[in-house]
C-alpha cells in the first residue's frame, strides 16, 4: 500500500568534534559538513530505499537549501508532487553537534516546514484510507491533524512538545526515543522496566501502540491490550546517529505496511537504523534494501 509522509525538510549543517563544548568553552578542532536531510524527509527517503510507494507531502523554501532537497526526495523519495515551494521563505536549517561517540544535539531553524497546512494535506490525501501516514512536530498540527483523519497516524514526537487531545486520541502508533518519552511521562526511561511502564502511560493518552527506541539497546513495543516485545539492538561501531530515529520509523513504517506483525517490523527496523549509524550523515547513512536482507 502507498505510504505517506509528511515531509519535514531541513539543510543540516553540521559540526563533529571530540566532544560537547561546556557553557563558555570554544572548540578549533570541529570538522564541518552540510548535508541535506529533515526528519520527514529522511524517512521518505528510507522509505523509499526499502521499496515502498512513498508519497511526500510538505513545502521547502525558495533558495538553493530547498531545491537541492526537492530535487533528491524527487530522485530518491517517491512522488514528491506534494513538496510545495514557498516563495519569500527560507528552507529549514538544522545546527547539529555530533561528538566522537556518534551522540549528537541538534537545534532547529524550522523555516518553511511552518508553512505545511491542512489544504496541502487534504489535496494530497483526498480520500480517507487506512493507509499509514508518517508524521513528526517539525510539522504544524493542523496539518497532522489532517493526515490522522484521514489514514493511520505513525507521529514520531521529535522534537518533543505538548501534543492536542485530538492528536493523540487518532494516533494509531507512536514512536518516541527515551529523551522524548520522559518530556511525555515526566520520568527517566533508561531500561525495560522503565520503558515498559512509560509505554503504558502513553497508550493511555490515545495510541494504539506504542514503540521506545532506545539507543544502542534497542526498540521496546507495547500494544493497548498488554501484549509487548524487545528487540535489542547488534553491536557495531557507530560513527554518526543523527539520522537513525528517522532510519527507524521509516523501516518500522515499511515492515508494517507489508503486512508484518510488530515484532518482525520492530526487529527489521532496529536492523536497518544500526547500520544507519555506522555511516556519516543523514540522508547519505540511509540504507538501501539490498543491504539488508529479507524483512
Amino acid at each position: 500500500m502507498p505510504l505517506t509522509v509528511l515531509v519535514s525538510c531541513a539543510m543540516d549543517l553540521v559540526w563533529r568534534i571530540p566532544a560537547f563544548p561546556r557553557p563558555g568553552q570554544s572548540i578549533a578542532e570541529a570538522k564541518f559538513q552540510r548535508f541535506p536531510g529533515g526528519k520527514g524527509a529522511n524517512q521518505a527517503v528510507q522509505a523509499a530505499r526499502l521499496g515502498a510507494e512513498v508519497t511526500a507531502i510538505g513545502c521547502v523554501g525558495d533558495d538553493e537549501s530547498g531545491q537541492v532537497i526537492l530535487d533528491i526526495l524527487r530522485q530518491d523519495g517517491g512522488n514528491a508532487d506534494g513538496v510545495r515551494v514557498v516563495p519569500g521563505v527560507s528552507t529549514a536549517t538544522a545546527g547539529i553537534y555530533v561528538e566522537a561517540s556518534g551522540q549528537n544535539t541538534i537545534c532547529i531553524d524550522l523555516g518553511a516546514n511552518r508553512c505545511v497546512t491542512e489544504t496541502d494535506v487534504t489535496t494530497h490525501m483526498p480520500v480517507a484510507n487506512d493507509h499509514l501516514v508518517l508524521s513528526q512536530l517539525e510539522i504544524p498540527a493542523e496539518a497532522t491533524l489532517a493526515a490522522a483523519q484521514r489514514g493511520r497516524l505513525c507521529l514520531n514526537p521529535a522534537p518533543a512538545a505538548p501534543i492536542a487531545e485530538e492528536i493523540w486520541a487518532r494516533t494509531w502508533l507512536f514512536v518516541p526515543n527515551q529523551t522524548e518519552a520522559e518530556f511525555y511521562v515526566q520520568a527517566p526511561v533508561r531500561n525495560l522496566e522503565e520503558a515498559r511502564e512509560a509505554a503504558r502511560q502513553l497508550l493511555a493518552r490515545g495510541p494504539q501502540h506504542v514503540v521506545i527506541t532506545m539507543g544502542d539497546q534497542g526498540a521496546y513495543w507495547q500494544d493497548r491490550a498488554g501484549e509487548e516485545f524487545f528487540a535489542p539492538a547488534p553491536k557495531v561501531d557507530a560513527v554518526d546517529t543523527v539520522a537513525a530515529g528517522d532510519s527507524f520509523c521509516a523501516a518500522l513504517a515499511v515492515s508494517l505496511d507489508q503486512g508484518n506483525d510488530f515484532p518482525v517490523a520492530l526487529s527489521y527496523a532496529v536492523r536497518v537504523a544500526s547500520l544507519s549509524v555506522t555511516r556519516s550523515g543523514a540522508m547519505p547513512s540511509l540504507p538501501y534494501r539490498h543491504e539488508i536482507g529479507a524483512n
